[in-house]
């Protein structure tokens, strides 16, 4: 419902997102995301459980997906409510962001955000919940946030007004996870 503020109306959601705008801008949620998948790459690295990945490591790589995503919708003109409505889901984050102009992910990809969605949604990996689990390899969920995040990086530079600002954002990704972008 809108306040009236002198002449003008002023929606809360346009103020929070006014007030939010600079705080979760486009390349805000991109390097957000990009850090948390180094991160999971750290941890995965140095697990000496070689079998198994953490919960932390899966945390710090779905974090980074819906990261990613967000960050093309939020490029491509959504606001901060509108990010928000999509919650946590991997899945709602992927349909939206190909609706609004993401080329579609391989199925290999879609298939590993599918299976672990709805861990990720209910919080799995944050709060401890026995019981038999089944998640696609940390590897081919790293490599899906990869190929997110250098998919999103031209539309999110555009969006900060510095097109030449997505051949660093791609370089870094290439270089952080080598052969797993082409």
């Amino acid at each position: 419902m809108p306040v009236s503020e002198g002449s003008e109306d002023i929606s809360l959601e346009e103020d929070v997102d006014r007030a939010d705008g600079d705080r979760q801008s486009a390349l805000g949620l991109w390097r957000y995301a990009f850090d948390y998948l180094k991160a999971a790459k750290i941890l995965d690295e140095n697990d000496p459980n070689h079998w198994s990945a953490s919960s932390v490591t899966y945390q710090c790589t779905c974090q980074a997906i819906e990261l990613g995503f967000k960050s093309y919708l939020r490029a491509k003109g959504d606001g901060v409510r509108a990010l928000q409505r999509l919650g946590h889901s991997l899945v709602k984050c992927r349909r939206k962001a190909t609706r609004v102009g993401l080329p579609p992910r391989t199925a290999p990809d879609m298939e590993a955000i599918r299976m672990i969605d709805r861990y990720y949604r209910a919080q799995e990996f944050r709060y401890i919940k026995t019981g038999m689990k089944h998640y696609p390899g940390i590897g081919e969920l790293e490599r899906a946030c990869a190929v997110v995040l250098h998919d999103v990086a031209d539309d999110v530079a555009a969006a900060m007004g510095s097109p030449e600002l997505a051949n660093t954002m791609k370089r870094k990704v290439s270089y952080t996870f080598g052969r797993t972008i082409g």
